[in-house]
C-alpha cells in the first residue's frame, strides 16, 4: 500500500513538470496566414452569417450553380438548398467555429 502510494505521490509532483516540458516543445508561433487564405476565411465567416441571415441573395453568388450540398439527412443541390434556407425550413442561428484553416491547391481552395 505504501508503494502504490509512493508510485501516485511521485505522479503527482511529475505532472506539472512533464506539462510545462510538453508546453515548451510545443510550436511558440502559429502557422502563417497568406492574405489569400484569410481572404477565404473571412468569405466562409460571412457565409455562415448570410446563412443565419437567410441572405439567399449572397449566398446564391457565392454557390456555383453545381454545387452540392451533404447533410446528415440527404444531399440537396444548390436551388434546393437555397429554397430551404428562404422559406426557413432550415434556420441557421449561430455557427461557433472553433478551429479553421484554408488550403489552396491551384484554383482549389479547401476551407
Amino acid at each position: 500500500m505504501k508503494l502504490v502510494l509512493a508510485v501516485l505521490s511521485l505522479c503527482l509532483v511529475m505532472s506539472p513538470a512533464v506539462a510545462t516540458a510538453q508546453t515548451a516543445a510545443a510550436p511558440a508561433t502559429a502557422p502563417k496566414i497568406t492574405p489569400r487564405q484569410q481572404e477565404l476565411l473571412d468569405l466562409s465567416h460571412a457565409k455562415w452569417r448570410w446563412m443565419a441571415e437567410r441572405n439567399v441573395e449572397a449566398l446564391a453568388d457565392l454557390f456555383h450553380a453545381e454545387s452540392v450540398f451533404v447533410h446528415m439527412s440527404g444531399a440537396s443541390f444548390r436551388d434546393q438548398e437555397l429554397d430551404v434556407i428562404r422559406t426557413g425550413r432550415i434556420q441557421y442561428k449561430h455557427a461557433e467555429i472553433f478551429e479553421e484553416s484554408a488550403r489552396l491547391a491551384g484554383t482549389t481552395a479547401i476551407v
